[in-house]
């Protein structure tokens, strides 16, 4: 007992000592000497690379995920500060004079510091134990009837064929179309895996069926999310090297087709030109330094074009700082649009930044925060968000409620992260409103 009290205690020591480290870099960051950089990208990698040294067995939780989306959010900024590409296009859509080299770094130095923060929570964090269920009570075939429903009313039209999502898709009442059935999709997914572990081949075949399904109509992020999920479930330590060979293929198979997708959705010629070289067996454009022959999922790069942008347009004065408001203006965005409301719905952080330079959807996780308060705000808002997320990730075997939405955590991670964190906090409040009426039937059935 002493000896697990004695590690909780020094793992907690480590996780409040490198948070400290975290926050001294703050002091760099507003200091704006851009050549001091460098000294705090060294020690928040030096941070990154102890926790994940420590908690390497952690790194298929709920907060381990939540790392890797911000991993991949760090690849195309840092291409750009070493000089691999040149720019981050946002769509098919360039702000030049955003890229420079203050604002460049300044992107970078947002990232990895985030990414830092959420590496020290892999401390906290426990691996998961998945709560034990009655798989009499679970009709397996109604519900794979009910996600297939949800999958076709989330992708009612548009296939990769389609050049690119229209304007009118998002006109009022349309992002119900877009966000709201697919949100009831992860919900119901959740369920799904969680009463099943997805251990079954059927499982396994039918969550690829809706991964397909859900490509050809060119939306990658709710499909990451179900890949991480599948991974978190099938993957173990002791697997065998021939399973894990298989799922090395599996990613890189969805990898190539995320890229395809771009370039089909995109028609995007210098993409067109480039996997037609891929083909030929011509690899030369790889290395050409333009910002088209690097492969790329241009959703990433996208997001995080948009938080260049945010932290621009924020630090330029163009974009007030909002001081933590956002949260009253989830509360405020809470019914689906085109419900007649007696006050102004504020305008989501994403679209208010798309006409001012030219971004093109979505808002990375530090974005808002960054609105809120620069980075002290990043630094305030991930660990509030985090530490929620640990605490799912911790309790996941409490309950059938809390395990089901630590499973919607999961394939929601994407969504957050490169969309904004109004998909969390939708995603909370059916969870909360779930946990009050379970609350409500306990105390009517002990009266």
């Amino acid at each position: 007992m002493r000896l697990i009290i004695k590690n909780k205690f020094n793992k907690f020591n480590i996780f409040v000592i490198l948070n400290f480290i975290v926050i001294l870099n703050i002091i760099n960051y507003f200091n704006e000497n851009i050549d001091l950089y460098p000294i705090s990208y060294l020690i928040l990698s030096v941070v990154i690379l102890i926790s994940l040294v420590f908690n390497k067995n952690k790194l298929t939780t709920i907060v381990g995920v939540y790392f890797f989306i911000l991993f991949l959010t760090l690849i195309p900024i840092t291409e750009v500060i070493l000089g691999v590409r040149e720019y981050l296009y946002s769509g098919n859509f360039l702000r030049v004079s955003l890229h420079t080299h203050e604002y460049l770094h300044k992107t970078f130095f947002v990232i990895l510091f985030q990414m830092s923060l959420v590496s020290t929570f892999l401390f906290l964090s426990k691996e998961i134990n998945y709560p034990k269920y009655k798989s009499e009570k679970f009709n397996k075939i109604l519900w794979v009837v009910i996600i297939v429903i949800l999958s076709y009313l989330s992708n009612p039209t548009h296939m990769i064929t389609a050049y690119r999502y229209g304007a009118d898709d998002f006109s009022t009442g349309g992002s119900f179309l877009i966000a709201g059935w697919a949100m009831i999709f992860l919900i119901a997914f959740s369920y799904y895996a969680f009463k099943t572990k997805l251990k079954a081949n059927f499982d396994v075949i039918f969550s690829i069926i809706i991964i397909i399904f859900w490509l050809l109509h060119g939306n990658r992020s709710e499909i990451l999310g179900i890949v991480a999920l599948l991974f978190l479930l099938r993957y173990d330590t002791n697997t065998s090297l021939k399973i894990k060979l298989k799922w090395v293929v599996l990613l890189t198979v969805l990898g190539a087709s995320f890229q395809i997708i771009g370039v089909i959705r995109g028609l995007d010629v210098g993409k067109v030109d480039m996997l037609m070289s891929f083909l030929g067996g011509d690899f030369s454009l790889i290395f050409d330094g333009s910002s088209f022959g690097i492969p790329h999922i241009s959703t990433v790069t996208a997001i995080d074009y948009s938080l260049l942008s945010i932290i621009y347009s924020v630090d330029e004065g163009h974009l007030n700082y909002h001081y933590g408001l956002s949260v009253f203006d989830y509360l405020m965005r809470t019914l689906p649009a085109g419900i007649p409301l007696p006050f102004e719905r504020p305008v989501d952080l994403a679209a208010l930044i798309a006409p001012m330079t030219n971004a093109k959807g979505g808002a990375h996780f530090a974005g808002e925060a960054y609105w809120n308060g620069s980075i002290l705000g990043v630094y305030i808002f991930t660990f509030l968000v985090m530490s929620l997320i640990t605490y799912f990730n911790n309790k996941m075997s409490s309950s059938t409620l809390v395990g089901i939405f630590g499973f919607a955590l999961i394939m929601l991670t994407p969504r957050v992260v490169w969309y904004g964190n109004i998909y969390l906090y939708k995603v909370l409040l059916v969870f909360i409103i779930l946990l009050i009426i379970s609350k409500v039937k306990k105390i009517s059935v002990k009266n």
